[in-house]
């Protein structure tokens, strides 16, 4: 997943590394987001090797995908990372180079530190990578199962605080207090019968 755009580095990665990942893991199926200039080239590549897959220049409904997935490989934007997190799902991430002030990297540290991602440079992304890491993590899905109640506890119950707190520290407004912006939502637990 390359966000909006697609992202070719991930894509041809990924596609290099299709022939041993079907090989070494056979079961695997695959919903690959690929943007618009790439769709062709991916999808014929999934079907030459005659892989189970899911090709589509992107979704608007990610719910959908993201429910079925086990792991991601992406960029590391903060949509698609409150998503994985919505979603409690693991993830790859490739943060995109030219983002300004270098944010996509930032994200990615804050998923990687709290364990629930694994984070790799553009430079770094080979078809031998992806092979290891999938490798490691699909045979040892404990280490997915860690991964995904890493994601589970960073979508805690103060976390819209926190997003609020931190633009208002990034804009450098004043800021009010959280009570004062929030009303309540009862939990489901605490909604009487």
């Amino acid at each position: 997943m390359g966000g909006s755009q697609g992202a070719e580095s991930i894509n041809q990665a990924i596609l290099d590394a299709l022939p041993r990942l079907a090989k070494s893991l056979p079961k695997l199926q695959y919903i690959h987001l690929t943007g618009n200039r790439e769709l062709n080239p991916v999808r014929e590549a999934y079907d030459a090797l005659g892989l189970r897959a899911v090709v589509r220049p992107f979704l608007t409904e990610m719910e959908y995908a993201l429910g079925a997935a086990d792991l991601a490989v992406s960029r590391s934007g903060a949509s698609s990372l409150a998503e994985f997190s919505a979603m409690e799902l693991p993830a790859i991430l490739v943060p995109y180079p030219a983002a300004v002030d270098d944010h996509q990297r930032l994200n990615a540290r804050t998923f990687v530190e709290m364990g629930a991602a694994r984070c790799f440079h553009q430079k770094q992304l080979t078809s031998k990578l992806l092979l290891t890491q999938f490798r490691e993590l699909f045979r040892k899905p404990n280490t997915l199962k860690k991964m995904s109640e890493a994601m589970r506890r960073w979508k805690a119950d103060q976390a819209t605080e926190e997003v609020v707190q931190r633009i208002y520290e990034v804009c450098q407004w004043e800021n009010p207090e959280m009570d004062d912006l929030f009303i309540p939502v009862p939990k489901p637990r605490e909604v009487a019968a």
